[in-house]
């Protein structure tokens, strides 16, 4: 089951969100879950991923991986704002 979580506090979000509640605007998604500790893993339970696609935008970066236990897909975005340095919009 593919499931969307802020990378700082861990709280299950829904797909399209761009700021969490904590101020954070990384989000990973896909084929995950939060440990026990309190770590977004594969839900195999690995922890290990490999990067197959890194691809940046004038307001977001997404970067794709690939669990290396099952091969399962996971993502992360991270959001850009006009104050950021890496964004380029208008």
């Amino acid at each position: 089951m593919n499931k969307s979580y802020c990378v700082q506090c861990k709280k299950d979000v829904s797909e399209d969100i761009k700021q969490c509640e904590c101020g954070c605007r990384t989000f990973a998604f896909g084929s995950i879950k939060v440990s026990e500790e309190g770590k977004l893993t594969c839900a195999c339970g690995n922890e290990i991923f490999r990067r197959t696609c890194h691809m940046d935008y004038a307001d977001k970066a997404t970067s794709s991986y690939q669990c290396t236990a099952c091969g399962a897909g996971i993502g992360t975005e991270y959001y850009r704002d006009a104050e950021d340095m890496m964004y380029w919009g208008d």
